[in-house]
């Protein structure tokens, strides 16, 4: 199922693509600042961690003020699981393809806002108690195998060269662990993902089809 998303999405925008074709493709990197939002557990304060994410983003424009693109990303998302009755810490590391369709809309020559929807799937999930090494919990499955959310971006641009900030807000109870209370009583817990990405980039531009 998972597969057949990507592949619509993917095979719609380059449907689209080729037949309007003013086409730019897009290649960026950046700075993750991840963390995860839980309901309903007491003790447990989530804090961010850092990591990257690499971006392939083709895109056409529709007119003067509005572009469409779907960003393709490698994107290291988590947090820092840190109990308040406990001074060890754990860094939990999730590891994600993203599929990113946005509308770009321009509010002057340089400077551009985007909203749109993101659908990621997980490549692998690792953890790390301090001071030890990186251990995949990949075959435990302790989150669910894909994600979505919702995206918003400002964009600035100088000739080919762009920097932008996104905000990603998980939808999606992500979750797969069974908490208990004291008393061994199952508490419903939801997390989701909440994710600040710093990027910079470089768009190649492509003259228009006749």
């Amino acid at each position: 199922m998972k597969n057949r998303v990507l592949l619509i999405i993917s095979w719609t925008f380059f449907a689209f693509v080729s037949a309007h074709a003013q086409i730019g493709i897009s290649i960026a990197s950046g700075m993750n600042i991840s963390n995860c939002k839980f309901s309903t557990v007491d003790g447990l304060s989530p804090n961010p961690r850092m990591d990257f994410f690499l971006s392939l983003a083709p895109s056409y424009q529709l007119d003067d003020k509005l572009r469409i693109l779907v960003d393709f990303q490698y994107s290291r998302k988590g947090y820092v699981r840190d109990y308040i009755y406990s001074s060890i810490d754990t860094e939990l590391r999730y590891s994600y393809l993203d599929v990113i369709p946005e509308i770009e809309f321009k509010v002057y020559p340089f400077l551009s806002i985007g909203f749109g929807l993101n659908y990621a799937v997980v490549v692998n999930e690792d953890q790390k108690t301090e001071p030890g090494n990186w251990i995949s919990t990949k075959k435990l499955e302790t989150i669910k195998q894909s994600d979505y959310g919702i995206n918003g971006k400002i964009k600035g641009e100088y000739n080919n060269v762009f920097c932008f900030i996104r905000c990603n807000y998980g939808l999606k109870n992500i979750t797969n662990i069974e908490y208990t209370d004291d008393v061994g009583r199952t508490i419903n817990v939801s997390q989701y993902n909440l994710n600040l990405q710093i990027g910079l980039g470089y768009t190649f531009n492509f003259k228009q089809n006749k």
